[in-house]
Parts: C-alpha cells; sequence; structure tokens
C-alpha cells in the first residue's frame, strides 16, 4: 500500500526497493514498469541511475586506499592528481569528500555541455578540462558546497594510486568485495542486463523518454548503476567490515566542520 501510494503521489514510472536486516535482505520488490514502450514489468533485478549515491561508493573506495595507507585524506590532492593546477592553497582529499573543497558545480547557464553532456571522457583525469581551470567558488574549508566535479577529482587521484581506470578500480575494490554482481558503470552504449528506461516528466505530468547523456564526465560522483538489493548489499558490506575496518569507518562517518566550527546546514 505505501509503495501504491509513494508512486502515485511522485507520478513514477516504477519504483524498487529493498531490506536489509542484519547480514542479509529481507525484502526486494518492485513495482511498475522498467520500459513503459513495450511494457516490461519491474522488478526487483531491475538497474537503475544511483545518481549520487555514487559518491557513497566513491568515497569508501577512498577510504580503502586511506586504510591500506595509499593516500593521506590531509594532504595536498595534487599529490595524486598533479593535472589539477595550484589554486594558490591546498585542498585536500577529505575536504573534496565533504564538499568542503571550493570546487563549483555545474554551470547551468551551460547545461547543455556539462548536466546534459554527450561527450565521452576516456578518464576522470580528461574530464577535468570541465572546470580545472575556473577559480575556488570559497576557500578550502570555509563553507560546505554540494559539488560533483569533486569527485572527478578523487577519481583522478584513485586511476593515478590504482594504475587503472576508475571502473576498474570501483569494480575490484567495491563490486566484488560487496558481491554486488548487478552494479555498473553507466555507458550507454553497453548492453546491461535488466536496465530501466530513462524518462522524465512534463508539464502536464506525461511522461518521455529522457534526452541522451553521458555520465562519463562525473562518473566517481554520478555515474554508476545499481540495484536497490546490491545497496543494501554495499551498506551490509560496510557494516560487517569486509571494506573498511571500524576505525576506517568511524573516521569516514566522522561529522567534518568548517575551519571555524560550523556544521553543514
Amino acid at each position: 500500500m505505501l509503495l501504491e501510494k509513494t508512486m502515485e503521489e511522485n507520478n513514477l514510472p516504477s519504483l524498487s526497493i529493498a531490506i536489509g536486516y542484519k547480514d542479509s535482505i529481507r525484502l526486494a520488490k518492485a513495482l511498475g514498469y522498467a520500459d513503459l514502450e513495450n511494457k516490461v514489468s519491474a522488478n526487483a533485478e531491475t538497474v537503475y541511475r544511483v545518481g549520487s549515491i555514487s559518491k557513497s561508493l566513491t568515497a569508501t573506495l577512498i577510504m580503502r586506499l586511506w586504510e591500506n595507507k595509499k593516500i593521506d585524506i590531509d594532504s595536498n590532492v595534487r599529490k595524486y592528481c598533479p593535472s589539477f593546477p595550484d589554486k594558490g592553497t591546498v585542498i585536500t582529499s577529505r575536504q573534496l569528500l565533504t564538499h568542503l573543497g571550493g570546487i563549483r558545480h555545474y554551470d547551468f547557464d551551460n547545461i547543455d555541455k556539462e548536466y546534459y553532456s554527450i561527450r565521452r571522457y576516456d578518464s576522470s583525469l580528461e574530464a577535468l578540462d570541465i572546470f580545472k581551470n575556473d577559480s575556488l567558488v570559497a576557500w578550502p574549508g570555509v563553507k560546505h558546497h554540494y559539488r560533483s566535479y569533486g569527485y572527478s577529482i578523487l577519481g583522478c587521484a584513485i586511476e593515478n594510486l590504482e594504475n587503472s581506470s576508475f571502473e576498474h578500480a570501483i569494480v575490484k575494490n567495491i563490486f566484488q568485495t560487496a558481491h554486488m554482481e548487478d552494479s555498473y558503470l553507466d555507458y550507454p552504449e553497453r548492453l546491461v542486463p535488466n536496465r530501466a528506461r530513462l524518462y522524465e516528466t512534463l508539464e502536464n505530468g506525461a511522461w518521455s523518454n529522457s534526452r541522451f547523456v553521458d555520465l562519463s564526465n562525473k562518473f566517481p560522483g554520478g555515474g554508476i548503476l545499481s540495484t536497490p538489493s546490491d545497496l543494501v548489499k554495499f551498506g551490509n558490506s560496510l557494516l560487517a567490515g569486509e571494506l573498511l575496518n571500524q576505525d576506517s569507518l568511524k573516521e569516514m562517518w566522522k561529522e567534518q566542520l568548517t575551519v571555524d566550527g560550523q556544521k553543514k546546514q
């Protein structure tokens, strides 16, 4: 009843949930259509874009590198991603992880080139070209600014530290370790089993197919596909100590304040 109500109130083509308890998935259910045109019903294996939940997976990967003493999250991130220009101050991985790095967000005056990008970027390093020469929007540590591009810099650091693509690093360190068998990077040309079609809502409430985008400009911050069940597996693996030890978890979950002691608003 609650799922039906949620779908109706939010005008959703489909809705998928999973509930975990301790180390198991107790409920996995989906309603609606994964493909409206062909009347393909959504199910528990339907794969969706998870948007900025991608940041949680990338952050966990960074903390695995920190746990293994491959990265100092309080050092200048340019130590690990030297292609990001010197901004006249130190920007740390910790600040980028917690949106305190002063990196800008999308330029919505240039929305077609950025938010609706159709360009293929071959790496996180290459995707830095979008914003790396722009000024900071705030001095690092001074103010929380929620931004996806800060995670692109972290993606660059991961590529250099792992000597691999971001995809290979996230698959090896996160997907495989957490047994996330239905999680992928969102390459639109690839055949992904059970991938949901993408829709947007028109002003009159009707649905239309979403416009084509290529998320390679922001894979670490918003370019992952997954299922609710896989995300529960991710959470279970964190709690079970499979992805990070307890000290690393405590460090990752520590509230981060601005330099003057302010909490995130």
